[in-house]
């Protein structure tokens, strides 16, 4: 059964990709202007065990299952391990169960902040949601690394481990970003607050509506947190 059974309207699946602090809050309500969307905020890197579940399987599969096992072998049986199915009903399972979204949504997701605990697993991760998530856009989220290092997210961190990350994690979402531009955007926090009609080139992406009226009122509202 697939997700678009339960999801008949579903087009797709969309995830902001960031860091604390770097104004994903705004970003998400944003998004959300598309008609008919729905993104939930965080999920505490619900995600991230999900991806290594199917990074476990993977390797068992194939490189103790490359070829068939007998009895006393400790993998026995790693070759029949169904990679595709098991890691397609992990995605099902997560926008089912943790997303919870309504049954008529037509484009699904969550931001997360997370993603940094990954490490060097991180566009692999991204990889996972590409192939076993529909029609899957990825926004990354960056913002200068002073104004995140001295925000009171971070207060308990030493401000040069918070702008190594910072920096660190803007290069990868360069990165992915220049090697998969059908299936990403780049976004960024000042930017977004002084001229949001970059924004558009998104919401063209996904073949939808882009609201300037909506979005300048999100715009002009003060966040509570």
């Amino acid at each position: 059964m697939s997700i678009f059974d339960s999801y008949p309207r579903l087009r797709g699946f969309i995830v902001i990709v960031t860091y604390g602090r770097s104004g994903s809050t705004l970003l998400q309500r944003i998004v959300q202007t598309i008609p008919g969307s729905c993104i939930r905020g965080e999920n505490n890197g619900a995600i991230n065990p999900l991806y290594r579940a199917h990074q476990r399987a993977r390797r068992a599969r194939f490189e103790f299952g490359s070829a068939p096992t007998k009895s006393r072998n400790p993998w026995f049986g790693a070759e029949c391990i169904e990679l595709d199915s098991y890691s397609r009903s992990l995605a099902d399972t997560f926008i089912k169960h943790i997303l919870n979204p309504p049954v008529d949504v037509r484009w699904v997701g969550f931001k997360e902040i997370r993603f940094s605990e990954l490490g060097d697993n991180f566009d692999d991760a991204l990889d996972f949601l590409h192939a076993y998530f529909p029609n899957v856009r990825i926004v990354f989220n960056t913002r200068n690394a002073e104004e995140v290092s001295q925000s009171a997210w971070h207060k308990n961190s030493p401000k040069d481990q918070v702008l190594s990350m910072v920096r660190q994690m803007d290069e990868r979402f360069e990165n992915y970003s220049h090697k998969h531009p059908e299936r990403t955007f780049l976004a960024n926090h000042q930017r977004t607050l002084t001229d949001y009609r970059y924004l558009k080139k998104f919401f063209d992406q996904c073949e939808e509506p882009f609201d300037s009226k909506k979005i300048k009122a999100i715009l002009s509202e003060k966040l509570t947190h």
